[in-house]
């Protein structure tokens, strides 16, 4: 057997590795898996390549640098701005993770000449002394004779520099080191606070717990936001230009900011962001002479979410006991609701978009005569509830592939059939990697899919778990963004499998109407 992959298979597997990336929250704009590919042909596509491979290693270093991962990181709040740890550890949510990095190494800096600009990132003193804080933290000898490289590697970072390296002062290299860092130890002991500060910064902990009990679905949404890859042009929008197609666009050099999502629930509070979501899955619904551009005030963020409820109210989205004021206030079950409602409308506007482009490929090159049926994708009914479209296209496109399991069905074995979202029987993942072998064959290996045993009914929640994983990879091999999670399949939650479907449905509409 050959080492060598063929670029189609070199293409799969990188497509997957995109959509897996673009699903935790990872830039991926402008990067494709042919770029990747001819990376070593192409100097822009060596760049984008470079690019794409540090934003994978950026969020293996610091996907766990915010307060909801590291809760001793909210004692940082004593430095964010707002009158109450309420809203200065809200402060500290809304932050990226740069910046909360930065803040922290300064936190550890702060009575040190090397912390005197918090602005900037320390130099090679300024990690020393870091290194041998937290070196001392964790009870370990502090070597006076080492270097900060030294020092980085007896504390055991995982991303350790050179010293050319680390004298270089690029800043992807100094984020990635203090990253590591903190990967090892944050260095902060909550119990050492007052018992008035400590006592306040567990409460604020203890309500932030209460409020992330959704945070499955919470992280979903939020990457679904962050893959439209959205801009706001805040000063043209500031002079009321009518041109929306140049104030909302995922490229251009006037940008001023991205629609990123660090905290769905604070980060919707000023309904800036909402917004462009609204203007992005429905094109030119914003009047932006309506809203309020730089929301200073609580007035002008309840105003802007006002202007948001009444846009979902427009387009028919079921929004009953949600205020603007709810969402300007950061309630996560309403916030949540909202975002839901925003997510489904834009698949099916998805969708109809993909009827009237499979109508003009067909009135084109009309498909050979057991292709569509084999898919079995019935356009027309496009129009019906979203529910039951996904729902019929699913069970008709594994009825008509003629396999289960991978195998040819015998008459007297039915196939796979669900009858909702909530279907138990889709904790196995079973019916989800039928649906994608009768899609696409090539993207499902049966030999690594855990089946039940002669006489056994149900699968143990261990094999479903492993099933429910390379039913995700399989579907973005594929070529599906999704945001699920292996425990929403395995649970069958019905909002995550309603995107898994309508994703892969998506997918093979887009595949049919191409070919």
């Amino acid at each position: 057997m050959s080492g060598i992959l063929a670029d189609r298979d070199c293409e799969e597997n990188l497509t997957l590795v995109i959509n897996a990336a673009k699903s935790v929250g990872i830039r991926t704009k402008g990067i494709t898996a042919e770029q990747i590919v001819k990376s070593t042909q192409s100097k822009q596509a060596a760049i984008s390549t470079t690019d794409f491979l540090w934003q994978l290693v950026r969020y293996e270093i610091l996907h766990e640098c915010n307060v909801h991962r590291r809760r001793e990181l909210v004692i940082l709040s004593e430095e964010a701005d707002g009158p109450d740890i309420q809203e200065r550890t809200a402060a500290l949510q809304r932050m990226g993770e740069e910046a909360l990095l930065l803040r922290w190494l300064h936190y550890h800096l702060r009575d040190s000449q090397s912390g005197r600009d918090s602005s900037q990132w320390p130099s090679e003193e300024g990690f020393s002394l870091l290194f041998r804080k937290l070196l001392r933290f964790l009870g370990k000898a502090d070597p006076a004779d080492q270097s900060a490289v030294e020092l980085g590697n007896t504390l055991g970072v995982k991303f350790s520099l050179t010293q050319e390296e680390l004298n270089s002062k690029h800043q992807r290299l100094l984020i990635a080191f203090a990253g590591s860092a903190l990967q090892r130890s944050a260095g902060i002991d909550l119990a050492k606070q007052t018992e008035a500060a400590k006592k306040a910064m567990l409460e604020q902990l203890h309500k932030m717990s209460a409020e992330y009990s959704g945070e499955g679905e919470e992280s979903a949404f939020r990457m679904w936001i962050n893959s439209l890859n959205l801009h706001l042009d805040i000063g043209k929008l500031d002079k009321r230009s009518k041109d929306i197609s140049k104030l909302l666009a995922a490229d251009g050099k006037d940008q001023i900011k991205e629609v990123y999502v660090h905290d769905l629930f604070q980060d919707l509070r000023d309904g800036l962001f909402l917004l462009a979501i609204f203007d992005h899955i429905k094109p030119n619904i914003v009047s932006w002479s309506k809203v309020e551009i730089r929301p200073d005030s609580r007035f002008k963020k309840v105003t802007n979410c006002n202007y948001a409820i009444d846009l979902g109210k427009e387009l028919n989205l079921k929004l009953v006991g949600v205020g603007g004021v709810d969402i300007a206030s950061g309630n996560p079950k309403l916030s949540l609701a909202l975002i839901w409602q925003l997510m489904r409308f834009h698949i099916v506007e998805f969708l109809k978009q993909l009827k009237q482009k499979a109508a003009q490929a067909k009135n084109q090159n009309p498909p050979a005569e057991g292709r569509s049926r084999r898919l079995s994708i019935d356009m027309n009914q496009a129009d019906v509830d979203l529910d039951t479209l996904l729902l019929n296209w699913a069970n008709r496109t594994v009825e008509a592939g003629g396999y289960k399991n991978g195998k040819k069905r015998h008459p007297d074995d039915g196939p796979r059939k669900i009858a909702s979202f909530r279907d138990g029987s889709l904790g196995d993942s079973l019916f989800f990697l039928d649906l994608l072998y009768a899609v696409s064959p090539r993207v499902v290996d049966w030999r690594v899919v855990e089946l039940p045993g002669h006489g056994q009914a149900k699968l143990p929640v261990k094999d479903c778990r492993l099933n429910a994983r390379y039913t995700i990879s399989a579907a973005r091999k594929l070529g599906c963004t999704i945001f699920v999670l292996p425990d929403d399949i395995v649970s069958a939650k019905p909002n995550m499998i309603l995107t898994l479907i309508a994703s892969i449905m998506m997918v093979a509409i887009s595949n049919q109407a191409e070919s």
